[in-house]
Formats: structure tokens, C-alpha cells, sequence
């Protein structure tokens, strides 16, 4: 079975496995990146790495129409359950879980959490997945910690970066600037970043 990952622009991924589809935050309406809208993208899951409206706007409308089941921490879990769609799989950093298409384990981001309507949204996270014998890190919106060495050394071959790391103040951050924060990827074969 093959792993293909496909950008949507901004940190909007979809990620097919074989026949099942990953949406891994997805924000297409006011997305300026996105070439195709929510009503066209279907999706099996949905995984939620934070909630800002910038990477759960579309998540109940996709969700509502592919029957996907949404997968982030139990308090955006809740608030996907209060706002009408029941299949959900709560998780919660350091857990990881045996899904259909592969096991899924959630790590910490440094970066906040509230819901479009204000509700409070848990801890932001990234996700380890595990999938056809391939590693993907999705990191989430965050800043570099040193933990993200530990992921480096067990061997992820993909990493999805969100904007923190990749982008400050519309400019690049080279990862060898700082000895005390530069995490190193011994094993990583493909970078793609978001935004």
C-alpha cells in the first residue's frame, strides 16, 4: 500500500493511506493558499492538532458530510461532540492509539489552543503516525523544543512543520543557529513545510 501526502496550502494536509484519508487540520474557506474548497475534499479521519480557527474551520463541515471520525484531545473531542458530530477519538499527549490505518501518538507543541467560539481548546499537540511502515511527525503549530531530538533519533522519515518553526517574522529560521534549540534529524529524510 502507498503513503502520498498532499498540501493544501497554509498547514492543511491531506495524507492517503492506501485507501483511507487523512485530513490533518483543515482550514480551506478563508485560506488565500487553498485551490480547492472544504465541499470537495472528503476525508476518513480528521486529526485536529490545535484550536485556532486556522486549523479547525472546516473541520464539522467535512466531518458532517464524510462521516469522517475527527481525532484530537479529549477537550476539542468534546466541543466537536457539543457541536453535533459523535464520531470522534479522544487522545491525549504521550497516548498513542491502534487506528484502522495505522497507530497514531500525540506530542507536545508549544503554542495555544482556544476554539473559534472561545472555548478552551486543551493542549496544542502534533501527531507521530505510523503508517504502512512509514513515520510521519506533524508537528502542529510550534516552536523548536529540544524533545523534537528524541523524534529525530527513533527514525521519522516525514515531518509536516507548521509556521513557528519554519517562519518568524516572514523570515526563515536555519536550524543551525542555535546549539541550545537546533534539533538534529540523523534519520529524516523529507522535510515539507506548511504556510
Amino acid at each position: 500500500m502507498s503513503v502520498s501526502i498532499i498540501s493544501h496550502g497554509h498547514s492543511t494536509y491531506t495524507i492517503v493511506v492506501g485507501d483511507t484519508r487523512l485530513l490533518i487540520d483543515p482550514f480551506f474557506g478563508d485560506n488565500p493558499m487553498a485551490t480547492i474548497g472544504a465541499d470537495e475534499v472528503d476525508a476518513d479521519y480528521i486529526l485536529l492538532t490545535h484550536g485556532h480557527a486556522d486549523h479547525t474551520a472546516d473541520a464539522l463541515s467535512v466531518a458532517e458530510r464524510s462521516g469522517a471520525t475527527v481525532i484530537s484531545n479529549y477537550e476539542i473531542v468534546g466541543w466537536v461532540n457539543a457541536k453535533g458530530h459523535p464520531n470522534a477519538h479522544a487522545q491525549h499527549i504521550g497516548g498513542g492509539f491502534q487506528h484502522p490505518f495505522g497507530h497514531v501518538k500525540m506530542t507536545p507543541a508549544w503554542h495555544g489552543s482556544v476554539l473559534p467560539d472561545g472555548a478552551y481548546g486543551g493542549n496544542p499537540a502534533g501527531f507521530l503516525l505510523t503508517v504502512e511502515g512509514k513515520k510521519i511527525y506533524v508537528s502542529g503549530d510550534t516552536g523548536l523544543f529540544s524533545d523534537m531530538t528524541l523524534i529525530g533519533k527513533r527514525g521519522w522519515m516525514w515531518l509536516l512543520f507548521a509556521l513557528a518553526i519554519i517562519l518568524r517574522w516572514g523570515r526563515m529560521i536555519p536550524f543551525g543557529r542555535c546549539s541550545s534549540c537546533s534539533p538534529r534529524w540523523p534519520s529524516l529524510a523529507t522535510i515539507i513545510p506548511g504556510r
